[in-house]
């Protein structure tokens, strides 16, 4: 019979309204197999760092979490994500622990490349599209703002 490995990862929800949310960290912890149990508990008795996620509301989006997250006691040190954002506190949490794992390590710079070969393929693609007759400037143009909002370019800020 094959033991079940001992949880590396504490998923800690205040409470199981919380698991549609959360389930992309375990999801995510189940894709790079790290170990890890889920758990409703106050992350005020948690005796290690804590990677929050806020998780959205109807009256407030997420918003009030957020601040209550920040808000955590000078003894609870805390990473907050984005409002919704499990997927993120799973990859947080994986790259933590592959620091002391070189096969988790491996994993994670798998990914981290395949992520990096998407990027420039959809880079290449968009190039191409917007193509039709621009001229390409010899530098790269200023990066795009991580919302998805452009930013803008040096000259158009002379404008």
């Amino acid at each position: 019979m094959k033991t079940k490995p001992v949880p590396i990862v504490g998923i800690i929800m205040g409470c199981d309204s919380d698991w549609p949310t959360m389930k992309a960290t375990a999801q995510t912890c189940t894709e790079f197999d790290v170990p890890f149990e889920a758990r409703v508990v106050s992350a005020d008795y948690t005796p290690l760092p804590v990677i929050s996620v806020p998780v959205e509301s109807t009256a407030l989006k997420g918003v009030d979490a957020l601040l209550s997250i920040v808000q955590m006691s000078a003894s609870v040190p805390v990473a907050p994500m984005a409002i919704g954002n499990a997927r993120n506190a799973g990859l947080l949490a994986g790259q933590i622990m592959a620091t002391g794992d070189p096969a988790l390590q491996r994993s994670f710079l798998n990914f981290k490349r395949r992520i990096a070969r998407e990027s420039r393929t959809t880079n290449a693609r968009l190039a191409a599209e917007n193509s039709h007759g621009a001229s390409h400037p010899k530098k790269p143009p200023a990066p795009l703002a991580r919302s998805g909002a452009a930013q803008a370019t040096p000259k158009e800020k002379q404008r």
